[in-house]
């Protein structure tokens, strides 16, 4: 979007052909939109003393990797449509406020610099450690040279950790619907949209259609998983696994046998989503597709007729909650 400022009484004229233009980025739809950086602008050029340059001016906010923080980069444009500077801005604060702020000034701050001017030098390093503040700018964008930053603080690039805590609802993996539970443990990349996890499962045992035996099943899984698509708090994840576990037994004739455990085996893979609350926290819901490696049949001995085989492909479906921290 882009908006076009005429002169006004409510600060110094910009010239006719002076555009502003503020655009919200992936992850930034939380900070100020356009009409609110366009107000800060004006608030700052209220009492501007001469007459202000012909600039093209366009601005774009980012949440940063691993959405530990935020980028803004200024671009800057002449009368004649050349480039006249651009300028950097990171901030690790939490919210989008403090480098919407210094947005505004390096905005406000292009309509003032006369060309051939450079931008006052930045302000020496504090030597005695002071509370957190906004990131600033130190004056308008340079007319040459790579892109300057202004940055409030270090950008952490770090690995991150999701735990997970889900129900769920399988069909093909015993012999009756079963519910279950999981724990899961996912370790992120620093960009957020590739991670290693890990999985505990279990499901109680479900009666077989004759109902003289139960079966259950406890496992393992191990296995990648990848955000391909976000939309604001909305991602999409994809992944797959390997699924390795126990098939528990429990025989009823006159009274209850364990006959002991079948090793099972399996790949899986999953299509979900997560929706980002605030903080920390998350909701997930999904379903996995079970393929069987080894694809047992059980039968009861003296009997030949199966009491269960597993189907080729189960579905497993979950919902859960969790939280995520750096």
């Amino acid at each position: 979007m882009v908006a076009m400022l005429s002169a006004t009484p409510a600060y110094a004229a910009l010239p006719e052909q002076a555009r502003i233009a503020w655009v919200r980025g992936e992850g930034a739809e939380s900070c100020p939109d356009e009409t609110a950086i366009l107000a800060q602008v004006e608030r700052r050029l209220a009492n501007a003393d001469e007459g202000l340059q012909a600039r093209s001016v366009e601005g774009i906010v980012r949440r940063s990797a691993a959405e530990v923080g935020w980028t803004a980069v200024i671009y800057v444009r002449d009368e004649t449509g050349a480039s006249f500077g651009v300028r950097e801005i990171t901030s690790d604060a939490s919210s989008c406020e403090s480098i919407a702020a210094a947005a505004a000034l390096t905005i406000a701050l292009a309509f003032t610099t006369r060309k051939g001017e450079s931008a006052p030098a930045a302000e020496p390093p504090r030597t005695a450690p002071e509370p957190a503040s906004p990131p600033k700018t130190s004056g308008p964008p340079e007319t040459s040279g790579p892109p300057e930053r202004a940055k409030a603080a270090p950008t952490r690039h770090a690995f991150g950790l999701q735990a997970t805590g889900r129900a769920l609802y399988a069909l093909g993996t015993s012999p009756q619907p079963a519910p279950g539970v999981a724990l899961s443990a996912v370790l992120m990349s620093p960009s957020g949209r590739w991670g290693a996890e890990t999985a505990l499962s279990w499901f109680p045992e479900q009666p077989t259609d004759d109902a003289r035996a139960r079966l259950g099943l406890s496992a393992v899984s191990l296995g990648l998983r990848f955000r391909p698509l976000t939309w604001g708090p909305v991602s999409i994840v994809l992944g797959g696994h390997v699924m390795v576990g126990a098939t528990h037994i429990v025989i009823y004739e006159r009274q209850p046998t364990q006959p002991g455990e079948v090793l099972s085996l399996a790949a899986s893979a999953m299509l979900g989503a997560e929706l980002k609350l605030a903080g920390p926290f998350f909701l997930e819901v999904g379903a996995q597709a079970l393929v069987p490696i080894l694809r047992h049949r059980f039968v009861v001995e003296g009997r030949e007729s199966t009491v269960f085989r597993e189907s080729a492909v189960g579905m497993v479906g979950y919902g859960g909650a969790g939280f995520q921290f750096f």
